[in-house]
């Protein structure tokens, strides 16, 4: 069950999981699961939105830097470097999250990465909300603690421009990921796919590692330069 947030930096859940989009038993496992979807991957920074009581927003990536400048799990965790949150969409995100307490949210922040895409935060798990680090919490229960914040807001894969806005993660069924594997095909800024549990095996567990609650998702790219998916 849920536990008082203590403050500190932990990591956001993060699996090594990589299959391509082609049959093969992973791929076929996760379409037989009864609770399994799949989200769209944007091509972004994987960033902790940290809310506290007194309403400041920082952003923080998922790795830690030695002395050195060094990758480190040692190390001292990084702010998001060189961005600001611009105040339009900061005084958004402030009219959703209950003041006086904590919040933290798992988002894409999509902005150096393509010209097409400034601006854009995309929403797709809460880890910590009302104080209260959500341990124990199914992805499930927190997607849709996100979807009661948030309402509604599926990000365009193909649009010539996107900016300031906030989007949210939505779950697509089996049924629908052949489909949406074609999309992401033709997007410019979309990675792939993240194939997800949604029950009890998802279950948040502290991450104290940057690989951590690995077991409930799995990663789908297109093929890249520096990587076959």
């Amino acid at each position: 069950m849920p536990i008082p947030y203590n403050g500190l930096y932990f990591y956001p859940p993060r699996s090594s999981n990589r299959i391509p989009y082609k049959d093969g038993p992973i791929l076929s496992m996760f379409k037989r699961y009864a609770d399994s979807v799949a989200q769209y991957k944007m091509n972004g920074v994987n960033t902790q939105l940290k809310v506290f009581p007194d309403q400041t927003i920082e952003l923080w990536t998922r790795h830690k830097i030695d002395e050195h400048g060094r990758e480190s799990s040692s190390g001292t965790p990084q702010k998001v470097k060189n961005y600001v949150l611009p105040k339009a969409l900061r005084d958004e995100v402030i009219s959703l999250t209950p003041s006086g307490v904590f919040a933290i949210y798992n988002v894409e922040l999509m902005h150096a990465k393509t010209q097409m895409v400034k601006n854009v935060l995309y929403f797709f798990d809460v880890l910590v909300w009302k104080s209260q680090h959500l341990i124990g919490m199914t992805y499930g229960e927190r997607h849709k603690l996100l979807q009661n914040v948030l309402g509604d807001r599926p990000m365009p894969i193909h649009d010539a421009k996107l900016s300031d806005a906030l989007y949210l993660a939505g779950n697509m069924a089996p049924a629908k990921w052949d489909s949406a594997w074609q999309s992401v095909k033709d997007s410019p800024y979309c990675e792939g796919l993240v194939l997800k549990r949604t029950g009890s095996i998802s279950a948040l567990q502290v991450g104290l590692s940057q690989v951590n609650n690995g077991g409930f998702m799995v990663r789908i790219r297109k093929p890249m330069k520096n990587a076959l998916y």
